[in-house]
């Protein structure tokens, strides 16, 4: 076996959580927590694009990836910090703004057990990255779910602060606030999940519920929100399946096989094959593979109007966050596994209770 080039980099500061089995659809992926009020920002892009942090930054900012690579070397004492890296350095995280002192960072590099604080606030640290790629528009659902996410983190980071001054009371009000309607409601959906994996099943969860309410006020004009992704849970078909009948409707085909004749004509591919009536049923069933991100933006070419193309892009990274919330349900079940039916059927009775209230939440005065 070639021994690798150079080292790992590892992008998870805090233990991974441990299933009661493995996954049936996304294989080995790392469940691990930002907080203990948000999953790792890693952890979610893998799920909904099916590429991490590292691969976002290696196609926006390659140099960032050498650098960390380089650093990486250091710290395994394989080669020392030269002047010149320690400078690079510090300019690549001065690029970030206030998250990082130009102090701080020189005093790390110069001593391990300097410790850079904004380390610790991986959701922080990614809106600042797609704030250097570009301006940050507060209405982009991809902004306000990362947004949601690092409000989790602060507030998480806070309740951790007040549990480890010895506050314990006071720590398990603030997580209370969060977690006491969701912990009941999933002892009655399924008493044997483990608590451990909450916040990655129930602040996702929440996330999307908050969009989708503030997406249904949007298109509704009015105060009373109307549910657009609930359809994707819906007990008749997988939500990626739910998905490709929706873009079925949207380019006027009949079913899948009409779909496939469709992007024949059209000439989308993906991987450089067509994509065959045979290869959209394996995606429609979600049995034993996920339809992949890159397949999704050839499919929505068909639709003709652009905003069909985003709502399309949108409700797929849901289908693929609610299909991993539904894996995450049965992985983490003690106890006989619930089928990914019976585990869709109990996401779909909590997203319905998460969508009313974030409603009520967002009519309050």
């Amino acid at each position: 076996m070639r021994a690798k080039k150079s080292p790992e980099i590892v992008l998870h500061a805090r233990p991974l959580l441990a299933p009661e089995r493995p996954f049936l659809l996304f294989g080995d992926l790392p469940v691990c927590l930002s907080s203990s009020l948000a999953p790792n920002p890693d952890t979610l892009m893998r799920v909904v694009t099916g590429h991490g942090v590292t691969n976002l930054i290696r196609r926006g900012a390659p140099e960032i990836i050498c650098l960390m690579r380089k650093l990486a070397y250091v710290d395994k004492q394989k080669h020392g910090l030269s002047p010149g890296l320690r400078n690079l350095t510090v300019n690549a995280l001065g690029r970030f703004g206030p998250l990082f002192s130009a102090d701080i960072v020189r005093a790390a590099l110069d001593n391990k057990d300097v410790l850079v604080e904004p380390s610790d606030r991986p959701w922080a640290l990614l809106l600042a990255g797609m704030h250097q790629s570009a301006p940050l528009d507060a209405d982009d659902p991809l902004v306000r779910f990362c947004q949601w996410m690092q409000d989790c983190d602060e507030y998480g980071f806070f309740a951790e602060s007040e549990f480890r001054a010895g506050r314990h009371v006071e720590a398990g009000v603030l997580l209370a606030d969060i977690f006491g309607p969701s912990l009941d409601a999933w002892r009655t959906l399924n008493p044997q999940l483990v608590t451990r994996v909450l916040t990655s099943i129930e602040i996702p969860l929440l996330a999307i519920a908050r969009l989708d309410v503030e997406w249904g006020m949007k298109i509704a004009s009015q105060e009373v929100a109307q549910a657009t992704l609930q359809f994707l849970l819906e007990p008749t078909a997988r939500p990626i399946g739910h998905w490709l009948k929706r873009l079925c409707s949207i380019v006027r085909c009949g079913d899948l096989g009409d779909l496939s004749r469709e992007l024949l004509r059209a000439g989308a591919s993906y991987r450089g094959q067509h994509i065959s009536h045979a290869r959209l049923k394996k995606w429609a069933r979600s049995s034993e593979v996920v339809m992949p991100f890159e397949a999704m933006q050839s499919l929505r070419t068909l639709a003709q109007d652009a905003v069909a193309r985003e709502v399309l892009q949108a409700q797929f990274c849901s289908a693929r966050l609610f299909t991993y919330l539904c894996d995450l349900v049965r992985a983490f079940t003690v106890g006989d596994a619930p089928t990914m039916r019976d585990a869709q059927e109990m996401l779909r009775a909590r997203y319905k209770q998460a969508f009313w209230q974030q409603a009520r939440h967002l009519r309050r005065p």
